[in-house]
């Protein structure tokens, strides 16, 4: 039998033609020869502001962790209080993906994307303005009220931003998307020291409103650069992706997984290395540049997964990435089953490896629902599945996000860093395990999109055999 077909492309000229698959091979061969274009000056500026967008919004979002807590402290907040404040936007971002995932396949990416921008951006600003705010529960309020609306606007911009680049870019998806996961994962390194940088040479005031003008001003640019384009809305005849059957598919479910891990992990340490490291009496600039490992690592290899998941089995990229997140965490600690003592070089390799682990696993989780959706579960092609793949890998970074600090916290007061790594390393075992079935299986029978075809091939040799198909 013929090798199943491994694109959109190629099973929609099978079934709208009766051809051999010489024909569809060459057919779609041509096509991508034919698609390969030099970007418009458009598209780079539309890209530019992408990037800028990720930057900023991450940055906004992480710049208050130096000076907040006192801050909040100074207005009666206690630590729960102000914890909260934190967690509620990635709640925000939790329920508003899924609903703008919907929407954005019924009206027009850009449009969410300007709005997001300019939401986030106001949001921010005022947020700067809350130490004028009485003291006591009204500032908690206020805080709540405004960190809410601040992650309404993030899932508007990043869930539409990512859907418009896999629609816009459909070659290059792995390598924009790339830089848009480094763009972001900048900002959320330089946030806190550019936060706490204006914070010492101005007040509470000057971050917020100093960062939350670029991202007003990043959604004007944004306005200028889509000016002229086309605007997609809805087609009632366009064929819409399902939003259940791709969310309870096993390899979205896998993908979601890889996302909720690594950012779990990343929650997780933001709200316990500090306690940790204090064995070592390391000077707080010391320990600021031991938090920047993870990040910066992330950061700046994303392109180069980007790249490889061209060419690399997403699910063999998330395995890997898999393995090496439990190896730093069998020595971050280090487990205590292992019998060693905690060393700073230790933690140094580790936050390294999970540095590596997570930026593969994130990527390979985001291209690879991509693919999983259109060429295995039959989505359509089009901004639907994009806008639907999109709000679930953002819901799940989201969900690892606020479970991360959450659980964190409660597992360093109960049973210490070291036993809490175990909560870790458990959780990465099941996902390799659930991981390594995955692929045991599609060896074994094949993938869902394989499996189909050959049941097409099947039915029209019985057509052209003379023999009637049912079902």
């Amino acid at each position: 039998m013929p090798d199943a077909p491994t694109t959109s492309f190629e099973r929609s000229t099978l079934i709208r033609h009766t051809c051999s698959i010489d024909q569809i091979q060459a057919s779609f061969n041509e096509s991508i020869k034919n698609h390969r274009k030099n970007y418009t000056t458009r598209q780079l500026l539309v890209i530019f502001t992408y990037i800028y967008g990720n930057f900023f919004l991450a940055a906004c979002v992480s710049l208050q962790a130096p000076f907040f807590p006192k801050e909040a402290e100074n207005k009666g907040a206690s630590a729960t209080e102000y914890g909260l404040v934190f967690g509620v936007y990635e709640l925000a971002i939790i329920f508003m993906s899924p609903i703008v995932g919907k929407l954005v396949g019924q009206s027009s990416p850009k449009l969410w994307i300007q709005f997001g921008l300019l939401m986030t951006g106001v949001m921010t600003v005022i947020f700067g303005f809350l130490d004028r705010a009485p003291n006591g529960k009204c500032f908690i309020i206020l805080a709540f009220l405004v960190r809410i609306l601040e992650g309404v606007g993030a899932a508007s911009f990043t869930t539409p931003s990512y859907t418009a680049t896999a629609e816009e870019f459909p070659n290059d998806q792995a390598t924009i998307l790339s830089l848009l996961e480094t763009s972001f994962g900048i900002g959320l390194i330089v946030g806190p020291t550019l936060g706490g940088w204006l914070y010492e040479i101005g007040d509470y005031t000057l971050p917020f409103f100093a960062l939350g003008s670029f991202l007003v001003f990043g959604a004007m640019l944004n306005f200028i650069a889509s000016y002229g384009q086309e605007t997609r809305i809805h087609d009632s005849k366009q064929p819409q992706a399902g939003y259940l059957k791709i969310l309870l598919s096993p390899g979205i479910v896998l993908d979601a997984l890889c996302v909720v891990t690594s950012l779990n992990f990343i929650g997780y340490n933001a709200a316990t290395l500090e306690t940790h490291l204090r064995m070592f009496k390391l000077s707080v600039m010391t320990v600021g540049c031991i938090f920047v490992i993870t990040g910066a690592i992330y950061a700046f290899t994303t392109p180069i997964w980007g790249r490889m998941c061209k060419s690399v089995d997403t699910r063999v990229m998330s395995l890997v990435g898999c393995i090496l997140c439990i190896l730093g965490f069998i020595i971050i600690g280090p487990l205590p089953i292992i019998g060693s003592e905690p060393s700073l070089k230790l933690i140094i390799v580790a936050l390294v490896l999970i540095g590596l682990g997570t930026g593969i696993k994130l990527v390979a989780a985001l291209v690879g629902s991509f693919k999983y959706a259109i060429e295995e579960l039959g989505m359509p092609d089009n901004k639907s599945t994009f806008g639907v793949c999109s709000s679930i890998y953002h819901t799940s970074t989201s969900v690892g996000a606020f479970l991360g600090p959450s659980i964190g916290g409660l597992l360093l007061d109960q049973v210490g860093y070291m036993n809490g790594t175990y909560f870790l390393f458990t959780f990465e075992l099941i996902l390799i395990l659930g991981l390594v079935a995955f692929m045991v299986d599609r060896q074994i029978n094949g993938s869902i999109g394989s499996r189909r075809y050959a049941g097409l091939m099947e039915d029209q040799e019985g057509i052209a055999d003379g023999q009637v198909v049912v079902g």
